[in-house]
C-alpha cells in the first residue's frame, strides 16, 4: 500500500528525538525528515541521519477480493503491519541480544480499489483508518489516510519504465491532550529498470534507476515550531535497486528487491539502504 500509514510512525520518533539528545543536533531538514517524512512516506530501509540508524520494516498484508475488468474496479484489502527501531545495529545482537521490544508497532488496515484506465495506466484510490503503538512510552495515536495514486507503465524491448504521482492526506489523532496534527505530501516518481540476463529459480533480475520528488503542501506543525518553517518543503530521492523482476517468493514470503538510495534537498543528504520498491 501507500505510504500513509507511516504516520503511524509519528510519535515514536519524537520520543525516540529525546532519548537521543547527546548526539549531534538536527538541521531543520532533518528534523522534517525524522519527524514526519520519515514517519509518514519513506519505504521499509534503513537509513542514516546525522549518526542515527532508523529501521523502518513493512509487512505488506493483503487480500485481492477482484481484479479490474471492463468499468469494475478491482478490490484489494489492504493490511500492513509496520514496526521500527531507533539506533538499534544488527552488531548489538552480539553485545545485548535481541531487542525487547520495537520502539514503534503499527496496524492500519484499509481498501484500495483499481480502476484500469488502459492496460497501461491505472487509477489506484485509497482510505485507511488504525492504530500505531509507542512502545517506549505514552505516544499511541490514532491514524487515518486516504489519497490516490496514478501509476503507469511502459516496456520497450531493453527497458521497463515505470511511473507514480500521486497525493495523500493523513492525520494523526494521539490520546490525551495533544491534539491531531494533519499534512498533505504530493509525490512523483519515475523508474527505469533493465534485464541482467541472469535467473533465480526462473525469475528474472534486473536492474532499476530511480528519481522520486514529494513536496509537503501542508506540514506539521507538531513539535517542530519554528523549525517547521525553516524546513523546505521540498525533498528528492535518487537510488538504485536490484530484485526479481515478476513477484517471488521463498516459503510463501516475497522476496524483496534491495538497493541504496540518497535523499537530499535543502540542507538534507540522507542515505537509504532500499528494502523493496522505492515508492
Amino acid at each position: 500500500m501507500r505510504a500513509a500509514y507511516h504516520l503511524a510512525f509519528l510519535i515514536t520518533i519524537l520520543s525516540a528525538s529525546d532519548r537521543a539528545t547527546a548526539q549531534v543536533a538536527l538541521r531543520a531538514n532533518e528534523e522534517q525528515l525524522v519527524n514526519y517524512a520519515y514517519a509518514t512516506q519513506l519505504g521499509s530501509g534503513v537509513y542514516d541521519i546525522s549518526g542515527r540508524t532508523l529501521q523502518i520494516y513493512r509487512l505488506p498484508f493483503g487480500y485481492t477480493f477482484t481484479q479490474p475488468s471492463g468499468k469494475r474496479p478491482g478490490v484489494r484489502l489492504t493490511l500492513p503491519l509496520t514496526f521500527g527501531f531507533v539506533d538499534f545495529e544488527p552488531r548489538d545482537v552480539i553485545s545485548s541480544g535481541l531487542p525487547e521490544n520495537f520502539d514503534s508497532l503499527s496496524f492500519v488496515p484499509g481498501v484500495e480499489l483499481d480502476f484500469a484506465l488502459t492496460p497501461q495506466w491505472h487509477l489506484l484510490p485509497f482510505a485507511q483508518a488504525g492504530r500505531a503503538w509507542d512502545r517506549g512510552g505514552d505516544g499511541d495515536a490514532t491514524v487515518y489516510s486516504l489519497g490516490a495514486h496514478l501509476a503507469g507503465s511502459a516496456s520497450q524491448p531493453w527497458l521497463d519504465l515505470r511511473f507514480d504521482v500521486g497525493a495523500t492526506y493523513a492525520v494523526a489523532d494521539p490520546r490525551g491532550q495533544a491534539r491531531s496534527d494533519d499534512l498533505v505530501v504530493l509525490q512523483t516518481g519515475v523508474e527505469g529498470r533493465h534485464s541482467l540476463g541472469l535467473n533465480i529459480a526462473g525469475h528474472p533480475l534486473d536492474w532499476g534507476v530511480y528519481l522520486l520528488g514529494e513536496a509537503f503542501l501542508n506540514r506539521a506543525d507538531e513539535p517542530l515550531d519554528q523549525a517547521a518553517e525553516q524546513a523546505s518543503p521540498y525533498q528528492f530521492e535518487t537510488g538504485v535497486t536490484i530484485g526479481p523482476r515478476s513477484r517471488m517468493t521463498v516459503w510463501k514470503i516475497p522476496v524483496p528487491r534491495l538497493g541504496i538510495g540518497y535523499r537530499f534537498g535543502r540542507e538534507l543528504g540522507v542515505w537509504r539502504f532500499v528494502i523493496g520498491a522505492p515508492f
